[in-house]
C-alpha cells in the first residue's frame, strides 16, 4: 500500500509593527487548495494525520494543519482568517517548510475578512456557514462585494449573518447578488436594491437607500452565504471590510 505524502503548515499570527505572537484565545480559518474556492481535505499533524474539519481554530494565535500531497507533488494553500481581535487575515499561495507568521495590524481598526465560496460547499439553495465569525461590536460594511472567480449564468447569491442566532439575517448584507459576471460585483442601493437590510437605511418612501455599517451584537457572528438551487459553477469570494476595536 502506497504511504500518503503530506505537507505540514506551521503559520503564526502577529501584529504587523512589534512583531509579536498574537497569542489571545479565539481565532478561525478557512483552507483552500492555492486558485480553489472549495474547503481543502485537510488532516491533523499532531494526531497521527487524522482528518481535520475546518474551519480550523487558532490555538494562541496558531495555525497548524497538513494537506496531502497530489500525485507526490508539493502543494500550495489560500488561507482566510479571523484573528482573535476581529482583524481579517488571508495569505495566498502559501508553501509548507519552515514556520511563517501573517501580520495583523492590531494598531488599526481598519481591515477586511474573505470568504470563499463554492457551490460545491455545502448544498446549493441552502445556507452555508462559513465558520468564519465577526467579533461583538465591531463594524461591518456597508461597501461589501463578491469577487466571482467563475461564473454561474442566471444564478445569484445571498449573504450575511446566521439566521438561528438571535439578529441574524441571512441576506442581511447582499441579497440576490449576481454571480453570472465576473470580477468585483458590488450591491446596489436604489430601485432593486441588492444590498442587504443589515447594511442599508432608508430615506424615503421612494425606497431609496443609503449605505450604513452594521454593528455585530452578542449573538449574530457568523458569516454565511446562499447560493440559488440552480448553482453549478459559481465560485470566488465574499469580501467584507470592519472597522474593529484596536489593540495596539
Amino acid at each position: 500500500m502506497a504511504t500518503t505524502l503530506y505537507d505540514t503548515f506551521d503559520i503564526q499570527v502577529g501584529d504587523r509593527y512589534s512583531s509579536r505572537a498574537v497569542i489571545a484565545a479565539g481565532g478561525k480559518a478557512l483552507v483552500c487548495l492555492t486558485g480553489v474556492y472549495t474547503l481543502a481535505t485537510l488532516a491533523d499533524p499532531d494526531n497521527d494525520f487524522a482528518a481535520l474539519s475546518q474551519p480550523v481554530a487558532l490555538v494562541r494565535g496558531r495555525l497548524r494543519f497538513a494537506v496531502a500531497r497530489s500525485a507526490g507533488a508539493p502543494v500550495g494553500v489560500d488561507v482566510y482568517g479571523t484573528a482573535p481581535s476581529g482583524h481579517g487575515f488571508q495569505l495566498y499561495n502559501a508553501k509548507a517548510g519552515t514556520p511563517s507568521q501573517v501580520r495583523i495590524d492590531l494598531g488599526n481598526p481598519n481591515s477586511q475578512v474573505v470568504a470563499p465560496f463554492s457551490f460545491a460547499t455545502g448544498v446549493v439553495a441552502s445556507v452555508v456557514d462559513t465558520g468564519l465569525d465577526f467579533v461583538t461590536g465591531m463594524l461591518v460594511g456597508p461597501y461589501v462585494y463578491a469577487d466571482v472567480k467563475v461564473i454561474d449564468a442566471t444564478e445569484t447569491i445571498d449573504f450575511g449573518l446566521l439566521a438561528s442566532e438571535s439578529g441574524g439575517d441571512e441576506d442581511g448584507f447582499c441579497a440576490l447578488l449576481d454571480v453570472a459576471t465576473a470580477g468585483v460585483i458590488r450591491p446596489t442601493w436604489i430601485s432593486t436594491t441588492t444590498a442587504g437590510a443589515l447594511i442599508k437605511q432608508s430615506q424615503d418612501s421612494a425606497a431609496v437607500f443609503t449605505p450604513r455599517p452594521h454593528v455585530i451584537n452578542a449573538t449574530a457572528v457568523s458569516l454565511t452565504y446562499t447560493l440559488t438551487s440552480g448553482s453549478d459553477t459559481a465560485a470566488g469570494r465574499l469580501v467584507l471590510p470592519t472597522y474593529v476595536a484596536t489593540t495596539g
